[in-house]
């Protein structure tokens, strides 16, 4: 029975493998996307709370990797990227925060600055809007998150990090929010700290060739795998043909 736990958890979590490289394929074009991979525990250690035997491991979670991605100049006048470390904040409709790294901003109909799913862009000190006589070509951002226009300050970018990262859970895409209960590990940076860069978008940290190469290995080592129950199944059937039982 030992190998055939081994062999199950192995195939188990080759499929949470390769649903988490289709969802890091997906989301490999998204500016600021952050990858997962899947996290295995010990089997041993996991069986044997309940019985004296174990061999392998078993799927235990998928774990984001917040690396930053490469970041290239687009020229776009409300396209924003971090250099460093930190998240913008953006609010929804009903008030609920979320962190990106994406920062392909646009405007909404009155001015405010806001992303393409129609969140709200959060400002350090208030609301970040334009006029309608404002020049868009005439945009600046400063190192520290302020936004000019022609001169006139408009705002700055709100930048924050994390006291720990593990308590950020993916949204959808590249929007994070805070674990239910941690949201007193969220704190703004000083501006000091802040490096925001104008017209550049901070790209996925996802390489699609290596991503590709694993989900090959994956599929071949639950094949690999389906084989080795196939023939042990087998194995199983003729002894009990065999001997009985």
């Amino acid at each position: 029975m030992a190998i055939i736990y081994k062999v199950l958890s192995s195939m188990d979590i080759e499929i949470q493998r390769q649903e988490a490289i289709a969802k890091n394929l997906a989301g490999a074009p998204v500016p600021g996307f952050k990858g997962e991979s899947v996290v295995s525990t010990d089997f041993d250690g996991y069986l044997n709370q309940y019985t004296a035997e174990g061999q392998g491991t078993v799927y235990d979670q998928n774990s984001i990797n917040f690396e930053k991605g490469p970041v290239k100049h687009t020229g776009r006048n409300l396209d924003f990227a971090i250099g460093n470390e930190g998240f913008f904040e953006v609010t929804n409709s009903k008030g609920e925060s979320f962190y990106t790294r994406n920062g392909r901003f646009t405007l909404s109909n009155s001015g405010e600055l806001i992303t393409s799913e129609g969140y709200k862009v959060e400002g350090r000190t208030g609301d970040l809007a334009f006029d309608a006589t404002d020049n868009m070509n005439e945009i600046e951002i400063g190192a520290d998150g302020t936004i000019s226009v022609g001169g006139k300050e408009i705002g700055a970018l709100k930048v924050v990090e994390f006291a720990n990262m593990n308590n950020l859970e993916r949204m959808s895409g590249s929007y994070f929010a805070v674990k239910r209960g941690n949201q007193n590990e969220v704190s703004e940076l000083d501006p000091n700290q802040i490096r925001v860069m104008g017209r550049t978008l901070e790209e996925s940290n996802i390489s699609i060739v290596k991503e590709m190469i694993s989900m090959i290995d994956s599929m071949r080592k639950y094949e690999m795998a389906s084989k080795v129950l196939k023939m042990t199944d087998g194995l199983r059937s003729k002894e009990q043909s065999t001997f009985g039982g």
